[in-house]
């Protein structure tokens, strides 16, 4: 994520060496166009907030590792003035994180289990926001854009290695490990708890529109609505997020 936030930062560095300036930075005239549209790739880190421990007591530890999320998409934006306009997105996206737990005395039998899980997800994700447009230079445009998103889960998995050591009936201790594999969605037989196939969430970014056809930015989509559902032992609260560098072509 370093090296894309550098990316954006050499993009407005080099702003002042482009062409001269004779369109206003702040502009209320009529646009050139009405409609803009453009394609774009997603690449970033997804990231997952969970507060498990607070509802298992054994949960000696937690913890969870952002993974790499990533998507394409199309999007378009009606333009009322030079500096505003309102847009939409389609966004198939798709996003990784892993976390493990240790849990101490399950189920009071005094065993001691490892939890490994990985997560993908597969969504549609269609944010609608505004967007305050300001004129750097005669050919780099810097927009502002802020909105919510709401997205469908349409497939992906959770995998799971577990680590289990207890005392068996001749005080021996043994070692279990088993492996599973689940739906991500809506699965029926969680480990822990189903997660919920639809999602909310608020929407902002940044970026230049370079040369009227070439866009570099930032995003965000921080959810607002707890993933995960009744079924499974415990319902936690979850939130999946999103932060990604976005690359793109207007039309």
């Amino acid at each position: 994520m370093k090296k894309f936030i550098l990316i954006i930062l050499a993009c407005f560095l080099s702003i002042p060496v482009m062409n001269s300036q004779t369109k206003p930075f702040f502009s209320v005239e009529r646009p050139d166009k009405i409609l803009e549209i453009d394609v774009h790739a997603l690449v970033g880190t997804s990231v997952l907030s969970q507060d498990y421990a607070s509802h298992v007591p054994s949960i000696t530890s937690v913890e969870a590792s952002p993974g790499c999320g990533f998507g394409a998409g199309v999007s378009a934006q009606m333009v009322f003035k030079d500096f505003f306009a309102l847009g939409t997105r389609l966004d198939l996206l798709v996003n990784n994180n892993k976390y493990s737990m240790a849990l101490l005395d399950v189920d009071g039998a005094g065993a001691q289990s490892s939890v490994f899980v990985a997560n993908r997800s597969v969504s549609a994700n269609v944010p609608v926001f505004v967007s305050v447009r300001f004129n750097i230079s005669d050919n780099v445009r810097w927009n502002v854009d802020g909105g919510c998103y709401f997205s469908l889960g349409l497939g992906g998995y959770q995998k799971a290695d577990t680590y289990t050591t207890m005392l068996n009936d001749l005080g021996q201790m043994v070692s279990k490990y088993q492996k599973y594999k689940w739906d991500y969605y809506n699965e029926k037989q969680p480990l822990i708890h189903g997660i919920d196939d639809v999602d909310i969430g608020l929407y902002f970014g940044t970026g230049l529109l370079i040369n009227d056809h070439y866009n570099v930015g930032i995003e965000t989509r921080i959810s607002t609505k707890n993933a995960s559902t009744d079924g499974g032992v415990i319902h936690p609260n979850m939130y999946n997020h999103l932060f990604a560098m976005k690359l793109g072509y207007q039309f």
